[in-house]
């Protein structure tokens, strides 16, 4: 997850300068994209972890809720769309941050904690 946001930082940085050009920016977006990989498994598991027994709801929930960020996403970045990559990267950085801070909130279980169990 920090690599994600050191990288989503620096790609803000690169897009707003210009610096390093379009193979900095490419590397950055690659290294942005291929932490996600690691991240959105992890956060589905923690996001679904409390409903085991309503899995196929929060699945769904989920779902939906992602279909509305990146819906509402692409619309953002079309509406402040500048000819630059900036407000791309721009999103990416706060979607980046949103998640950290969401992290960091989110409470520490211990591992090997039970379920509860289902009562019907």
């Amino acid at each position: 997850m920090r690599v994600n946001v050191c990288a989503s930082l620096l790609l803000v940085g690169s897009a707003w300068t210009g610096f390093g050009g379009f193979p900095l920016l490419f590397f950055l977006l690659f290294l942005c994209l291929s932490t996600s990989g690691v991240i959105f498994p992890t956060a589905t598991a923690m996001a679904m972890q409390p409903f085991a027994f309503e899995a196929g709801r929060a699945s769904a929930l989920l779902g939906i809720i992602q279909f509305i960020l990146g819906a509402s996403g692409g619309a953002l970045v079309g509406v402040f769309q500048n000819g630059t990559a900036l407000p791309m990267a721009i999103q990416i950085a706060c979607y980046s941050l949103v998640a950290r801070g969401i992290l960091l909130m989110t409470p520490k279980r211990a591992a090997n904690k039970e379920l509860p169990k289902n009562e019907s």
